[in-house]
């Protein structure tokens, strides 16, 4: 196990991570993870660890597992702005979600990717509505085949 962080308890089963939401934010996180992969640009999406699968309400959202960084190799990263750089495109462009901390971050097959991109709905960037009813109502199921 990965360890229980703030908003979903991340388990690592084989080549797979299931990350568990502790509650109605993690559930948002789960979501809002599933549906950016979904449809943000192949270039932003090859900065993020793919995501398999996410239950309907964003209980449970399955991706593949990449091997974390480690504190020293996050720090070298920040002092080389080594980290990718997201391309904020200004009004109406999703702002970058992801948090330069190690545990943020990790290899998958030798590419660095993020592994955690929810840090906008924690900080409250986004807003849903009530739940997530209405943030499927809202963004659609990340479900959907990309399209």
């Amino acid at each position: 196990m990965f360890g229980p962080g703030t908003t979903r308890a991340v388990i690592r089963v084989r080549s797979f991570v299931l990350k568990f939401a502790r509650h109605e934010l993690g559930a948002k996180c789960n979501l809002f993870e599933a549906n950016l992969f979904r449809r943000t640009t192949s270039m932003r999406r090859a900065m993020l660890c793919p995501v398999l699968w996410c239950s309907h309400n964003g209980a449970l959202l399955i991706a593949n597992s990449a091997t974390p960084l480690t504190e020293e190799e996050a720090s070298m990263l920040r002092k080389a702005r080594g980290f990718p750089d997201w391309y904020y495109c200004g009004p109406g462009d999703d702002p970058c979600p992801i948090e330069p901390k190690a545990s943020d971050w990790g290899r998958l097959k030798g590419r660095l990717v993020a592994l955690d991109y929810s840090a906008t709905v924690a900080e409250g960037s986004h807003h849903y509505g009530g739940g997530a009813d209405e943030f499927l109502e809202e963004y659609g199921n990340p479900r959907r085949e990309n399209q």
